[in-house]
Order: structure tokens, then C-alpha cells, then sequence
């Protein structure tokens, strides 16, 4: 048995009513507005059941369905549109699969000390020693203001790749990009990603 799927209506509505704009701009009359918000809105369904359907894949899943249409002999223009989608999907999965190994290994040293070395925003390589359950006594959490607490969310929401560190060096907070870290040195052991 799997799981319910939970939908954002608000965003569904929304993709309905742009389109039913753009369709009544494109010359329909305003008495075709119910038909064609219909449609629109019946669309608008299909494509967030296929995003839910597209997330609940697993990257194996996913390549296996690339591979599957890879290896056809006629691939018609539906077909050759899905393998760009999966394509895309697959990518995406793939760096947030590596943004959760990055970020678990940091977590997961507590008060150890750990070495990360990424790329920073200039280009340049640098290597940054933190101490990530020192983060937890710098950062207010839950005892934040309402307004702080909000804005913690939309930057997380916003800004996945971004993880927030303890610099030991500087004593301040500073912010990794998990998508730029060359390498992670925890524990006695170094974890190089390409």
C-alpha cells in the first residue's frame, strides 16, 4: 500500500488560470470561459500527478526507464520529450542524492572537527575547518522570532544546495555550498566527490 499524495491545490489552480488566460487572450469568447477553464484546469491536474508520480521514481527507477527508451528502435515525439524529462529528472535526483551525502557527513561529525574544501563563489578553492554541533549554539531555532523563523524556511526552501557551518577559525557563521564541495575530511577518513 503506498502512501497518499498530497497536492498543492493553490498551485494547480494557479497553472489553471494562467492558462485559461492565455487561451482567452489567443481569441476565445468570454462565453467559452467555463469550457475552457475546464480544460485548462483538467490539464493542470494531469501535469501535477505526473510531477508526483516523476518524484516517487527512484534514481534507478529512473534509469532504467531512460535506458528502456534508449533502446528502442523508434522513438516517436511524446517519446523523445519523456526521455528529455527523465533526463533532467535523473540529474536532479542525482544532486540532491550527493547534497544529502554531503550534508549527512557533516552533520553526522557533531562536535568533531571537520575539514571541507569546495569551490567558493570567485572560483577559488579554499578549505574551511567547522564544527557542526557548534552551529546549534549560535543559531536561536525554535526561540527565534516568528519573522526569523520564516525567513530561515524560505532560505532553506530557496537555497537547498546552502548549508549553514560553524567556521572554528573565524568564531561565525558561514554558508557551504554542498553542490561546489571538493572533499570532506571526517573522522580519520577523506571523502572526495568529482
Amino acid at each position: 500500500m503506498t502512501a497518499a499524495t498530497t497536492y498543492n491545490h493553490r498551485d494547480i489552480m494557479q497553472t489553471a488560470w494562467d492558462r485559461t488566460r492565455g487561451a482567452m487572450r489567443s481569441g476565445y469568447a468570454s462565453d467559452q470561459l467555463r469550457a475552457v477553464f475546464a480544460d485548462c484546469l483538467r490539464a493542470a491536474w494531469r501535469l501535477a500527478k505526473a510531477a508526483a508520480r516523476d518524484a516517487a521514481l527512484t534514481i534507478e527507477q529512473v534509469h532504467m526507464e531512460i535506458v528502456d527508451l534508449q533502446n528502442r528502435t523508434r522513438l516517436n515525439l511524446a517519446g523523445q520529450k519523456r526521455l528529455s524529462e527523465l533526463q533532467r529528472l535523473l540529474s536532479s535526483k542525482q544532486e540532491k542524492a550527493d547534497r544529502d551525502t554531503k550534508r549527512s557527513l557533516i552533520e553526522g561529525a557533531g562536535s568533531q572537527f571537520v575539514a571541507v574544501t569546495f569551490i567558493k563563489q570567485d572560483g577559488s578553492l579554499r578549505q574551511m575547518n567547522i564544527q557542526p554541533a557548534a552551529l546549534k549554539t549560535h543559531v536561536k531555532g525554535a526561540d527565534a522570532s516568528p519573522a526569523g523563523q520564516r525567513a530561515a524556511a524560505t532560505r532553506k526552501a530557496r537555497h537547498p544546495h546552502l548549508m549553514p557551518v560553524w567556521d572554528v577559525e573565524n568564531a561565525a557563521i558561514r554558508s557551504i555550498n554542498l553542490a561546489t564541495v571538493q572533499s570532506i575530511r571526517t573522522g580519520g577518513q577523506t571523502h572526495n566527490f568529482a
